[in-house]
């Protein structure tokens, strides 16, 4: 069976659509546009690997690094809180859930 050749605008609509922080699930997306999910998987799989973070992912930071992103945000604004998540490569939820179950009253 001859391999299927798909365009790199396509890949790419289909990868924004596959990201974070809106993320739609790939069985969803194979469905809709009949690309095999293993297929989609593996283009997301090649794009993540070729922009890897310098950071790590917040389930994988310490309890330490939990503590100092805390301390290093406490006083910010919103905005502020946003840009340092966005370059320590984090989401501001994830970011929330180091201050525990009534993070709203910190953030």
């Amino acid at each position: 069976m001859p391999r299927k050749v798909y365009s790199k605008k396509l890949k790419e609509s289909i990868f924004k659509r596959l990201a974070p922080p809106n993320a739609e699930k790939a069985p969803d997306i194979a469905r809709e546009t009949n690309i095999p999910v293993n297929t989609l998987y593996t283009w997301r799989s090649k794009v993540l690997k070729s922009n890897p973070t310098s950071n790590k992912k917040a389930s994988k930071w310490s309890s330490g690094d939990k503590f100092q992103a805390v301390l290093e945000t406490a006083s910010l604004s919103e905005l502020e809180t946003a840009k340092y998540c966005r370059e320590k490569d984090i989401y501001v939820e994830d970011l929330k859930t180091f201050f525990g179950k009534d993070s709203t009253v910190f953030i």
